[in-house]
Parts: C-alpha cells; structure tokens; sequence
C-alpha cells in the first residue's frame, strides 16, 4: 500500500532477469527467474491487499532452489496488453487472493486503480472505525472498517484507490480482521497517562528524576510498535498505523 521504491540496482537486477525471455510463459516456467525477480522486488506483503505475505523462499540447499514466491500480476493484463507481458512496471508480486481471485481479468487500462510501482496508497486513504449500534468499541461486531481520503489526495488518485477497494473487497476483507481494532484500542485505554508514568518509573529503575526517564514518545513506541512500521513488510500494517495515529495516541 505504500508505493514500492525500487532502486538503480534493484532495477538492473529485475530488468537483466527479464531480458532473458522473449515472454512470459517462458519466463514464468523458469526454474528459478521468477524467484529471482520476486526477491529482487523485495516486497514481503501483497501491495494491493497489505494482508498476506507473499515472500519468496528458497530451500536450504547447497544449491537453493525456489520452493515458494508470490504471484506476479499484470497490472495490465496479458491480453489484450501483451506488449507489457515481460515489462518491469507492470509485473506485481501479489498474493493469490488478489490476483487470481479477486482482480482475474479486470482491465486496469479500461478501469484506472492504483499502481504500486507509481502511485501511495497510504497517502490517499486512511482507515476509520465507525460504531455500528452501540458505544462499545471493545466488541468487535460492533465496529465497522472504512476507508477515508485523506485531505491532501487529489480527486482522480481518490477515484483510483475506491477502485482498489472495490476490486480487491477491502472493506469485506479488512472487517475480518476488526479484533485488531479492539486489541489497540484496549491497549490504548489500559495504558492510559497515568499507566505509562508508572511505567516509564519501573523503566527508569523507579528513579524520581526526570532526566531518567524515557520520552513519552518512546514509550508510545513501546507499547505501539506499528505506528512506525514499514507498511509493505508488514501484514496489516497499514490497518495498525492508521488505527493508532488517529485513535491511540
């Protein structure tokens, strides 16, 4: 969901792999290309979904052999696109889910979504919790997993990412997993002020000077890891950050 930065060297890499095939079904059935392209690109979590890993295992053999990588999707698809069959751009490590189950044929060419490669996600929506009945945020039917832009996300970007969250069932996907919203938002309610002074005493080897205690914003790293995580090797991670920036904190 973040945008995937590839670097000079990365590039090189994936592009020498792919300049050995005249196409993609002579590239996908290579014993070993696609492992190599799919741990080139690095990406440890599916791009379109940031819920499954999709990272790329090698035995531990003299001589590693590919055991286990993601899918790689054409954004655009094989046909009627084949001129980008074998092109880097348009080649995403993603999940089954996504890929095969979900996207299939959708032609993005026709139907513009967000493209890993070019466009953030993460900085044209965030996650909200919305209350279904009830004021109880600590029942996890009774809260809903939505999606917002965010202030700064320009109309057209904002038109691609609902297309993502259409296409990819997001939202249906991501309310499977509200128990994650409830576990921060207790943790946030139990570790109130007056809990992480204590803390912070316990740290600092219950010292009344407060030149030895630790910065409140280190002890919010602590207790929520995920508000600095890197979103694309992070399953839900994006789901975490956006939960504890806006709820927690």
């Amino acid at each position: 969901m973040k945008r995937i930065k590839l670097s000079d060297e990365q590039i090189k890499r994936a592009s020498k792999i792919l300049d050995d095939f005249e196409n993609y079904k002579q590239f996908s059935k290579d014993k070993n290309a696609a492992y190599e392209f799919t741990k080139t690109v690095g990406v440890k979590v599916c791009p379109y979904c940031n819920i499954n890993y999709i990272s790329t295992v090698f035995s531990d053999d003299e001589k590693p052999k590919g055991v286990l990588r993601p899918d790689i999707d054409h954004y655009f698809c094989k046909s009627p696109h084949s001129e980008f069959q074998l092109c880097l751009y348009n080649l995403i490590p993603s999940c089954i889910s996504c890929n095969e189950r979900l996207k299939k044929n959708v032609d993005f060419m026709k139907i513009p979504h967000i493209h890993p490669y070019f466009h953030d996600f993460d900085s044209i929506m965030k996650f909200c919790v919305k209350l279904k009945e009830t004021a109880d945020y600590f029942d996890e039917t009774n809260i809903e997993i939505d999606f917002v832009p965010q202030k700064s996300a320009s109309k057209p970007l904002v038109s691609r990412a609902k297309n993502n969250i259409e296409t990819f069932k997001l939202k249906e996907r991501y309310q499977l997993h509200a128990d994650q919203a409830v576990d921060l938002f207790k943790k946030a309610k139990y570790y109130w002020k007056a809990k992480k002074e204590e803390i912070n005493r316990l740290l600092a080897g219950k010292s009344r000077n407060a030149s030895d205690l630790l910065p409140a914003v280190s002890l919010d790293r602590v207790l929520f890891p995920e508000k600095d995580c890197d979103i694309n090797q992070v399953s839900l991670g994006k789901l975490k950050k956006d939960i504890i920036i806006r709820y927690c904190l």
